[in-house]
């Protein structure tokens, strides 16, 4: 009987603490919707989304410009063929120097 009334008791005691939570919550719930709408109506947070917007937009630019350079730096990058063009001359050269000696 004592270990029922104790559990009672107990549970009435957290009834009354999940109540209490429950109302502070919406209490503090209803101070950050009107400090929310506040902000939201703020010349101040309209010109910040705005220049946000715009940062989004010079970043995506910004990235595709990247990536343009980058495709035409490799459609232009010749000094592979310049190296090959060097070794066949190199090699050309070298032929012709023992073709001039045997001669």
């Amino acid at each position: 009987q004592a270990t029922m009334s104790s559990l009672q008791r107990l549970l009435n005691d957290y009834k009354s603490r999940k109540d209490a939570v429950k109302s502070q919550v919406t209490q503090l719930s209803q101070e950050y919707d009107a400090l929310k709408a506040k902000i939201a109506s703020s010349e101040t947070h309209k010109s910040l989304a705005a220049l946000e917007a715009k940062l989004r937009t010079y970043a995506q630019t910004i990235f595709h410009l990247q990536e343009f350079v980058e495709s035409k730096q490799r459609q232009t990058d010749f000094i592979p063929i310049k190296d090959s063009c060097n070794s066949i001359i190199d090699t050309l050269n070298v032929h012709a120097k023992k073709m001039a000696i045997g001669a």
